[in-house]
């Protein structure tokens, strides 16, 4: 039974990582799109 709860909360946690990362990426991209589109940095 421990054995059952340890792997269902490493696939829980496991998820929760990949999203995260996976957010991150894609929050980092668009962030870098914008950053390059604004014309107040492009002095």
């Amino acid at each position: 039974m421990d054995k059952l709860i340890f792997i269902i909360g490493f696939i829980i946690f496991s998820i929760y990582l990949g999203c995260l990362v996976y957010i991150i990426s894609t929050q980092n991209k668009i962030q870098e799109t914008l950053e390059d589109e604004d014309p107040e940095l492009n002095n």
